[in-house]
């Protein structure tokens, strides 16, 4: 097996643990650890289902050889373009939230791979030195006005205009990253992936997408307004130790609700920090990567029979 080859069963393996089919185009945007043409990628995805290693269903490549894996992505995309005008109306809202400088959808939605249990996944960027009162004031909103309902109002990472890099580096992290769609500005968009440029590293093919219809870029007025009502009693080092104090308390109150998790842990799924907060109570990352390594595992220790 050649390595181009190998690293096609990589990353086909990495997207199969969310069932998810890829179509030639995606798989070379996303293919791991080597950069090469579609023409270099065809020839040898031609001869990986020679040999009975990966397989072509409906111009869909996939390493187990299942149908419903391409029925459930072709629902699933119908499905999403309901899921996206929940998600612009819902950034419609958010948009007017004080100090919310850039939206982005993350997670399934942002992949096309969306199901009816699926979760609207947020990512949001706040305006440095506020993001703990912008992040307290939307849970705020989703608990008294939307009944603490995270479906269409999962607000599951944000991060400050002054420090756009993801701490994390990993498979995992380099393809979220590669995937979220902006939905609020879209000249940060393009800051965030100038930022996180180290994820080619891990998918150096890599170039964004088109992108889906913008909600409009101006801030709007009303979030004008609100700002200046927040900060005409306080002065700047106010509203910062202000913000510095609510993450001390969300980070006492995840303290609180999950006692048994090392340091480590805990800063992985509830990281708190002055420019970024992330929310991840199920340690999803842990989880994929673990799930790529044994995948990997079975796959080339039968290869090798």
């Amino acid at each position: 097996m050649t390595q181009l080859q190998e690293n096609i069963i990589k990353t086909l393996a990495y997207f199969s643990i969310f069932k998810h089919p890829l179509k030639i185009d995606e798989l070379h945007r996303f293919l791991l650890f080597q950069r090469c043409t579609v023409d270099e990628l065809k020839k040898e995805v031609e001869e990986l289902k020679m040999a009975g290693k990966v397989f072509e269903i409906d111009n869909f490549l996939l390493i187990e050889n299942d149908k419903s894996w391409i029925l459930n992505r072709i629902n699933g995309e119908r499905l999403a373009v309901k899921f996206w005008k929940i998600a612009q109306f819902m950034a419609h809202i958010i948009k007017r939230f004080p100090f919310v400088r850039g939206i982005f959808i993350s997670g399934s939605l942002a992949k096309w791979n969306v199901s009816t249990q699926t979760d609207i996944d947020f990512f949001i960027i706040t305006k440095r030195g506020r993001l703990w009162l912008t992040r307290s004031a939307l849970i705020a909103f989703k608990k008294f006005f939307l009944l603490n309902s995270k479906k269409f109002f999962c607000l599951n990472y944000f991060i400050t205009d002054d420090h756009l890099e993801i701490e994390d580096r990993n498979i995992f992290t380099a393809i979220e990253i590669a995937s979220v769609k902006p939905i609020f500005n879209l000249e940060l968009y393009l800051k965030f992936l100038e930022a996180n440029s180290w994820m080619k590293n891990f998918i150096p093919n890599f170039t964004p997408p088109s992108i889906p219809k913008l909600i409009s870029k101006r801030s709007p007025f009303s979030q004008f307004l609100l700002e200046k009502f927040i900060e005409m009693p306080f002065n700047d080092s106010e509203l910062d130790e202000l913000d510095f104090v609510l993450m001390n308390k969300w980070q006492r109150i995840w303290q609180r609700r999950y006692p048994n998790l090392t340091e480590e842990e805990r800063d992985l799924m509830f990281r708190c920090r002055p420019y970024a907060s992330k929310a991840h109570p199920n340690n999803f990352q842990n989880f994929v990567l673990s799930e790529y390594e044994n995948k990997l595992r079975t796959f080339f220790n039968e290869s090798a029979k």
